[in-house]
């Protein structure tokens, strides 16, 4: 991971930040947003990857950088009872300090982070940040209200932490279940419309 080493990890965001022309503290965002993308099968398997980051990390290369991560979690079917999602989300819950830990995270656990009867979770993950001397956070949410109405797709996290000579990823982003492109438009619009 190369934020373990603080001089050539500012080395790569300022060579990112040349060539994207992107601020520095949202490309060290985006750099931790991707490295939980990287792994984040290793919570559940049934989270589904959706919402404005999905589309700047999968379907459209860096339109704009993104403050946090959006999933749905499958559910066991379309009206699942309030312990059918407890069920479904426990595998996260057991696992996401243990999961963000080896990436130098942290879980603000300032709250509760199940809300809705068990529809929605968010946690806060906080990363000491290497270029001023604050913490930032980022906003990791799941939804469990249902299933996705198109097939789900496993699509390449795309980033732009390149190697300054061979122009290759410095680590790769993963692979990551995500909401059809048609899905996640239909979901913007709809949030769009009742705003």
């Amino acid at each position: 991971m190369i934020h373990k080493n603080k001089e050539e990890f500012i080395k790569t965001l300022e060579r990112a930040s040349r060539k994207k022309e992107f601020l520095l503290p949202l490309l060290e965002k985006d750099y931790y947003l991707t490295l939980i993308l990287s792994g984040v099968h290793e919570l559940s398997g049934d989270l589904i990857f959706k919402g404005g980051t999905c589309l700047n990390k999968i379907y459209y290369a860096y339109y704009r950088l993104s403050e946090d991560l959006d999933f749905s979690m499958k559910l066991p079917r379309y009206e699942a009872t309030r312990g059918e999602r407890r069920k479904c989300i426990q595998s996260v819950k057991d696992n996401i300090k243990k999961f963000v830990e080896p990436l130098d995270i942290k879980i603000d656990d300032s709250g509760n982070p199940g809300r809705n009867e068990s529809r929605q979770y968010v946690y806060y993950f906080v990363y000491q940040s290497a270029l001023r001397q604050v913490e930032a956070k980022i906003k990791f949410e799941i939804g469990l209200r249902y299933n996705p109405i198109h097939a789900i797709e496993k699509r390449q996290v795309q980033h732009h932490f390149l190697h300054p000579f061979t122009g290759e990823p410095l680590f790769d982003g993963g692979r990551v279940n995500c909401l059809s492109l048609k899905e996640i438009v239909s979901e913007k619009l709809r949030a769009a419309a009742l705003r």
